[in-house]
């Protein structure tokens, strides 16, 4: 099965897939969560704190990381030709795959995971990251993904949103692979909210500001 056919076709638990019932309440009480997904749509305020793989506290992204690495066979980037559905199963609802476009520098959400889809983000698939809305969430990507093709490493990220029903956080992380030429032709975006994230991206809120600096806000 092709990576196109593996991501439309992977159906997430019933456990992890209602966002509708993710309500003000749970959402004020971080530690409180059980692994639901929480809607996209509604930022307000995002926080942004860059990371590193060995900081996350989810274990998917940390065996994605290993993965990428492992697929590097010495050189910088691993191979776009070279990702496989099979090895990333254990994430694959909850990745995008957004090819990069030049002349001028664009990204194109070529494929959308179920779970991600699920967050709100159903109908931005055969978009680009010009067309995504809220604004705030729009230059979050854009900047993201500018970051991960100029470095051509992974960016790795802790996301506080802040809206009117409470707060809620999530971890992501950002893998550029290359072509035949070794330029970034693809980045893979993977999120993970289990419910470990919640409670460190609470843990880092309550920390002085001056130990955890906030690299970028959008609003």
């Amino acid at each position: 099965m092709g990576m196109e056919a593996a991501l439309k076709t992977i159906m997430p638990t019933s456990s992890q897939s209602d966002p509708t019932s993710f309500g003000a309440e749970q959402s004020r009480d971080l530690s409180a969560l059980s692994g639901r997904a929480p809607a996209l749509a509604l930022e307000s305020r995002i926080e942004v704190y860059k990371t590193s793989p060995e900081m996350f506290t989810s274990q998917k992204l940390q065996a994605l990381y290993d993965h990428w690495e492992g697929l590097r066979s010495g050189h910088a980037i691993p191979r776009s030709r070279d990702l496989s559905p099979i090895n990333v199963g254990f994430i694959l609802g909850q990745i995008t795959l957004v090819d990069v476009l030049s002349g001028p520098l664009n990204f194109y959400y070529r494929l959308i995971g179920t779970r991600i889809e699920e967050l709100g983000r159903h109908g931005d698939q055969g978009k680009t990251v010009d067309q995504i809305r809220p604004a705030c969430y729009r230059q979050l990507c854009r900047d993201a993904y500018h970051e991960a093709v100029e470095t051509a490493a992974p960016l790795c990220l802790r996301i506080c949103r802040r809206q009117s029903d409470g707060e809620v956080g999530y971890e992501r992380m950002i893998l550029p692979f290359g072509g035949d030429e070794g330029r970034v032709v693809t980045l893979l975006d993977a999120l993970d909210w289990a419910p470990g994230v919640q409670i460190e991206l609470q843990r880092l809120r309550l920390l002085p500001s001056a130990n955890v600096p906030v690299d970028m806000v959008f609003s």
